[in-house]
């Protein structure tokens, strides 16, 4: 998964060391996409192992990435490979999300439970999310993109493109 998402931050066909050092500097949110990676490669762990490992992610690594990101992406969270967060800062991903391959996410963004006994958000795949846009539906389809400062508070249709407060398709 981390190869996929080091080839969507880089837009190389293969991998090379001096593209990853350049994205690494250029996009600070790319460490909290390899934070939730390696969380998710401890959770593969066998169970007295995996208890280790997950209490030195959430001591020592979870926090610091938190912070030093703006973004958080919890390891309860289900994301596809190719995940891409362009800007750093205000970016949060609630409990449960499950999104497909080829997430594309900006700054400032939320996405959580319309109340607490809402179903879990699910994006599709190619999903793009705009600047500023707080996600409190259901779904998102295959393709849809939602506009900057978008608030989408009804289910998105594949392919579709929504903006607005509240968000609305364009026609």
């Amino acid at each position: 998964m981390l190869r996929a998402d080091l080839l969507a931050y880089t837009r190389a066909e293969r991998l090379e060391f001096r593209k990853i050092l350049v994205t690494a500097y250029k996009h600070p949110a790319f460490f909290a996409v390899v934070g939730f990676r390696l969380g998710k490669f401890y959770q593969k762990f066998p169970t007295p192992i995996k208890q280790i490992a997950l209490i030195f992610y959430y001591l020592f690594n979870y926090p610091y990435i938190r912070l030093f990101t703006g973004v958080e992406i919890p390891l309860s969270c289900e994301i596809g490979p190719g995940l891409t967060i362009w800007h750093y800062g205000n970016t949060i991903f609630g409990g449960g999300v499950l999104a497909g391959k080829n997430l594309t996410v900006n700054q400032g963004i939320l996405i959580a439970r319309k109340t607490e006994r809402a179903a879990i958000t699910v994006l599709g795949d190619n999903v793009t999310l705009g600047a500023r846009c707080l996600i409190l539906c259901e779904s998102i389809g295959d393709g849809a993109t939602v506009g900057a400062g978008a608030v989408v508070t009804k289910n998105v249709e594949s392919g579709q493109t929504v903006v607005g407060n509240p968000a609305r398709p364009l026609v």
